[in-house]
Parts: C-alpha cells; sequence; structure tokens
C-alpha cells in the first residue's frame, strides 16, 4: 500500500514540529490524546491515504466529513465514535470548514477484555447524553494529564473506563459494524490471539498459524499485506509493552522479565528491549 504509516513518532512530529499545540495535544510513549483538529487538517491532507499502527478512537465533534476506512465510505458527522484496529487504513474524501474531532492513539493494553473493543472496525452514532459523556473522558484525560503528577498512569485508567463505557453502549444498542475483508479478518485474530497468550507470549510464528490453520509462511504474507509489518514486529511490539508495564507496575527483575517472555538469558532480553524500546 502506498498508505503513509501514522505512527506514535508521526504522531510526535506532528506536534512538535507543524502544529501550535495550545496545550490540546499530549504525546506519552504509548498513549496520545489529539484536541486539537488542526493538525489533522493541516497535515493530513484529502485523499492522501493514512495507516495507523496503534488503535485509535475517534469522536466527531462538529461539522461533517466523508472518509474512506479500508475502502468502505461512511458520512461522519456530530457524535460519531469509531473505533479504529491496527493497520486501518483511512483518508478524508471532502469535509466542511468546521469539521472538529478527537482521537485517542494508544498501545495494546494489558486488558484482554477490552482489547477485543478495538480488533475490529466499528462505529456508532451517540444518542447526545452518551456523547456528552464521551466527550468528558476526553477531558478528563486532558485535565488529568495537565494537572496530576502520576499522570501516566491516572490517563490510562480514565482510558479504561472509556472503554468500559464504550462496550457497555455497544452491548445496549445493536451497531453497525465495517464488513472486514478475509485478510483483515485474519490479521485481527492473530492480533487476539497475542493478547489472549500474552501472560506466555509465545515467539514461534508457526505457533499462531497452528492456531489459525495456516502455514507460517502464509500468515507472514497476510500480516504483512495489511498491517505493514510482519509477525515477529508485533510480537516484539507486544513483548516491549509488556516489558514496560511490569517494569512500571510490578517492580519486577529483567531476569524475571526476560523468562516471562520466552528469553533463555537475560543478556539477550537486555538487548533486545534496550534496542526495540528506542523505537517504539
Amino acid at each position: 500500500s502506498s498508505a503513509i504509516q501514522l505512527s506514535t513518532d508521526a504522531l510526535k512530529n506532528l506536534v512538535n514540529n507543524n502544529t501550535p499545540n495550545n496545550g490540546k495535544n499530549f504525546i506519552f510513549s504509548d498513549i496520545s490524546l489529539i484536541s486539537d483538529s488542526s493538525l489533522y487538517l493541516k497535515n493530513m491532507p484529502l485523499l492522501q491515504p493514512y495507516r495507523i499502527m496503534n488503535p485509535e478512537v475517534i469522536l466527531v465533534i462538529q461539522g461533517e466529513a466523508q472518509y474512506s476506512f479500508n475502502d468502505v465510505n461512511y458520512d461522519l458527522s456530530r457524535g460519531v465514535l469509531l473505533l479504529a484496529p491496527i493497520g486501518t487504513i483511512f483518508h478524508a474524501k471532502k469535509r466542511s470548514e468546521d469539521f472538529k474531532l478527537k482521537v485517542i492513539d494508544f498501545h495494546l493494553l494489558q486488558n484482554n477484555t477490552l482489547n477485543l473493543l478495538i480488533f475490529w472496525l466499528d462505529n456508532m452514532k451517540l444518542s447526545e447524553p452518551d456523547f456528552s459523556r464521551i466527550n468528558h473522558y476526553y477531558e478528563l484525560i486532558h485535565e488529568c494529564y495537565e494537572s496530576h503528577i502520576d499522570k501516566r498512569l491516572s490517563v490510562e485508567f480514565i482510558l479504561l473506563s472509556l472503554l468500559q463505557d464504550i462496550r457497555g453502549i455497544r452491548v445496549q444498542n445493536k451497531q453497525q459494524v465495517f464488513p472486514l475483508k478475509r485478510e483483515e479478518q485474519l490479521l485481527a485474530e492473530f492480533l487476539k490471539l497475542l493478547m489472549l497468550d500474552y501472560l506466555s507470549l509465545p515467539r514461534n510464528i508457526t505457533y499462531y498459524a497452528d492456531k489459525m490453520n495456516l502455514n507460517a509462511n502464509s500468515l507472514g504474507n497476510v500480516v504483512k499485506k495489511v498491517s505493514g509489518l510482519t509477525p515477529l514486529d508485533w510480537i516484539n511490539r507486544v513483548s516491549i509493552d509488556i516489558a514496560k508495564s511490569m517494569l512500571v507496575r510490578e517492580n519486577v527483575s529483567m531476569s524475571d522479565i526476560a523468562f516471562k517472555l520466552g528469553f533463555k538469558e537475560q543478556a539477550s532480553f537486555s538487548r533486545f528491549f534496550k534496542k526495540k524500546a528506542m523505537l517504539s
């Protein structure tokens, strides 16, 4: 695909270099909030495809637009909430001058149930009370970032609450779901397996291929085609997220983490962590 890869680093570059921040945007290593629509409007021109490298929760605040997500057209207006999984290709076809949205971008969370929310491209039209409440989560995340000392952990708790609320809305209302192509379904299945097995993350691609009744080459080709990354890239990415989480919250040793993630020696894991963590 000729889509530009929109990673956390790309968002950082946009926030730091191209758009006045005005306190409306922030970027952690694994969670970002973009509340200033001008960042997207100025730096992501119409008809230019972008592939997102993290899950995103997108809330339309005002105005109207037509976007394509994985080649499916959708009209956006106030109150539309989009859950865009890893690898989603989107581009704006048209949008009104007053069009505004808010975006939360985040790495995979160590919570299996809520991760399943963001493996499928989904959209919903919120009622006015639901819109007001969901928008308030975005505002709380922003306020928390600006005021709390332990803001990283607080922001994640609010994000988890937001996802839990979204799950409740979906349970109450039968939602329209964008159809996924067969290859996209296979990517979603592979990513689900990664999160379901994250407590003892196998680093053998054949392990996942066998569970999906595929051979390793077929799985590798599909994952690379749809997401732009290889299965091993995704395994490494989840490994880094798990290691970071354990270091921050569980106060465990590097040797314990290395054992948990399937590395035979701490030294090899330490080299892996130093190299990959700098890229994530």
